[in-house]
């Protein structure tokens, strides 16, 4: 299948604003500046997807699958590119490239017992990659970016332990004692290619693809069971292979304010604890943009309890007036098992709170 796009709104034309009050003479004029560029050569944006799946059914269609593989391509993608510095106007809307994806999606479903209690199960799995498939030549990328980066790409800078007292570091000479060192790997020639030997200073060159922040696999079970009446469902997901901002370590950065912080705070480096592992938090220069900072997460998460009961006709004889009623007691976010050693690896962030626990008691009832 082939689809266009053409929202781009209106980024695809120049306009002006009103800027300033200038004086001349005896007047006040109000000044008028363009504050965008149109771009007469934009191309629709198209989407080409071809996908092949085998739908099957076993014993009756008590095991029931569907396989998908698919390739998606995004060619002439509308985006804003950056404009030189020395221009007014930072960017236009511009056709930026082509991007490729692809993946698959395993969906299982199983009756596994069918008489008086019945169980039945849902699985999904899938895994899905991306990334850059041309670039417009036009486009300025940054020294450590390449042609075929994957879209969520990560970049930073490799660690190398922290600057103890006394010890020199000529890369960069503005850290002090207790922050973390990254490696000089790389330069620039005076075309701006790489040159892949070490200049003596940290710069944009020495970044590396660090991973991405795309989940490699994804999955997701329900299981579902009732007897007579009642019915209990439970359900549980999880993502694995996943790179993160670790803000448990983050967290070191507020040793210089008055909050609270965690126990990892025993580990930081200080001229009394020149042992400590991880920074003082006093100063960071690469807080946001070395591998120390990242971690890889996988986690599984139960994510919902559903325990309900139904009434029976029988019982509900003496209120013709209702039909059907049904109460529930609902669980979600009941726990987490992770590798990481933070707050919740899928929600965490600056200031972010974990995904609540919460208990829900209802009633469905129908007149």
């Amino acid at each position: 299948g082939q689809i266009g796009n053409a929202n781009i709104g209106a980024n695809a034309f120049a306009y002006y604003s009103i800027g300033s009050d200038y004086g001349f003479g005896n007047k006040i004029i109000k000044g008028v500046k363009q504050t965008s560029l149109e771009n007469p050569d934009l191309k629709w944006e198209t989407t080409t997807e071809y996908n092949l799946g085998l739908d099957f059914g076993l014993f009756d269609n008590r095991i029931h699958a569907t396989f998908e593989v698919y390739k998606k391509t995004v060619d002439d993608i509308l985006s804003k590119r950056s404009l030189a510095s020395y221009l007014p106007i930072k960017e236009v809307a511009a056709n930026i490239g082509s991007t490729q994806s692809k993946g698959w999606e395993l969906t299982l479903n199983t009756k596994n017992l069918t008489g008086e209690v019945q169980w039945s199960t849902d699985i999904s799995l899938g895994h899905y990659e991306d990334r850059w498939k041309e670039r417009n030549p036009e486009v300025i990328l940054k020294s450590y970016q390449s042609e075929n980066d994957p879209i969520h790409a990560i970049f930073g800078y490799k660690s190398d332990g922290i600057l103890q007292i006394g010890e020199e570091y000529p890369e960069n000479p503005g850290i002090i004692p207790g922050e973390i060192k990254v490696k000089d790997i790389n330069g620039v020639d005076e075309e701006g290619n790489l040159t892949g030997v070490p200049d003596g200073k940290i710069t944009d060159a020495d970044k590396v693809l660090l991973g991405s922040s795309q989940p490699k696999l994804n999955l997701g079970i329900n299981n579902t069971v009732s007897y007579k009446g009642w019915d209990l469902s439970v359900y549980v997901y999880g993502m694995f292979d996943r790179d993160i901002y670790d803000n448990n370590k983050r967290n070191l950065g507020i040793l210089q304010r008055e909050n609270n912080t965690t126990s990892l705070t025993y580990d930081a480096w200080s001229s009394e604890n020149t042992d400590g592992t991880l920074p003082s938090g006093i100063k960071q220069t690469y807080s946001g943009s070395s591998d120390f900072y990242r971690t890889n997460v996988s986690f599984m998460r139960l994510k919902n309890i559903t325990l309900g009961y139904t009434f029976s006709k029988s019982m509900l004889k003496h209120t013709s007036y209702i039909k059907k009623a049904r109460v529930y007691f609902d669980v979600n976010n009941l726990g987490v098992i992770t590798n990481y050693e933070g707050g919740d690896p899928e929600t965490d962030s600056w200031a972010a709170y974990p995904f609540p626990l919460t208990f829900t008691m209802g009633a469905s009832i129908n007149f």
